[in-house]
């Protein structure tokens, strides 16, 4: 599947109440949850597809309930036209940043992969970026939290599997170190990872950015991130 991926110009995904066969290679997981995973490593556009029918409400299992959340409720016709016109879609080269711009990616345990993910996109655009390490001594993890918020000049906070509370307690972290910096931070954003159905984050900032990527994570969807450090860092 990863050589196909690497062939096509988007991922598109078929989905129905019926959670499809169980993966006797990977321990017990169901084909479309795997296959979506892989699609997402990957990096390419994903479009879903369900019948208006299926309502999401009556799927009892929690993985496969999350992928038909975040699959478009549609005609199959509309759908198609959908696909052909992602597709067709002449895709975007990143625009570099300006050398020297750190991105400190941060996310809870549960969120770590999408971090990664995150970080190795933003890459791309030419941010040096890096994400939590969580193993090791308390003080040892708690010190390079604080010399990454202290260091980057832009923030992005992972709300996936993570309760709001944690997303709370470190822009509450981040402040108190921020108003120590000798620079303002350049760029803030939440990014909405996967579920697709989470409790409210209640948080207002001036200046925070909202990046969405509960339905794939997608270099588009970066953007005003980027644009929002450009715009700041023209001293680089």
């Amino acid at each position: 599947m990863e050589a196909d991926l690497a062939r096509c110009s988007l991922f598109v995904q078929l989905l129905s109440r019926l959670r499809g066969r169980k993966a006797t290679f990977a321990a017990g997981r169901r084909y479309p949850s795997i296959q979506h995973a892989i699609a997402l490593g990957a990096g390419k556009p994903i479009l879903q597809w369900r019948d208006t029918a299926d309502d999401p409400v009556v799927v009892v299992d929690a993985t496969h309930r999350t992928l038909i959340e975040g699959a478009r409720a549609c005609g199959f016709e509309e759908f198609k036209r959908a696909v052909v016109e992602v597709a067709r879609r002449k895709p975007e080269s990143p625009r570099p940043l300006r050398p020297h711009i750190t991105v400190f990616v941060n996310a809870d345990r549960a969120d770590l992969d999408v971090a990664q993910q995150l970080a190795e996109l933003l890459s791309k655009y030419g941010a040096e970026c890096f994400w939590p390490v969580l193993e090791g001594s308390p003080e040892r993890v708690r010190k390079d939290l604080e010399e990454n918020l202290k260091e980057c000049d832009g923030l992005v906070l992972i709300y996936g599997a993570s309760e709001p509370f944690w997303v709370h307690d470190q822009l509450r972290q981040g402040r108190k170190i921020w108003s120590q910096r000798e620079r303002e931070l350049a760029a803030l954003a939440i990014y909405l990872a996967p579920p697709p159905q989470k409790p409210a984050l209640g948080v207002a900032l001036p200046g925070l950015i909202t990046l969405d990527g509960r339905a794939g994570l997608l270099s588009e969807a970066l953007r005003p991130f980027v644009e929002q450090l450009k715009l700041n860092r023209r001293d680089l």
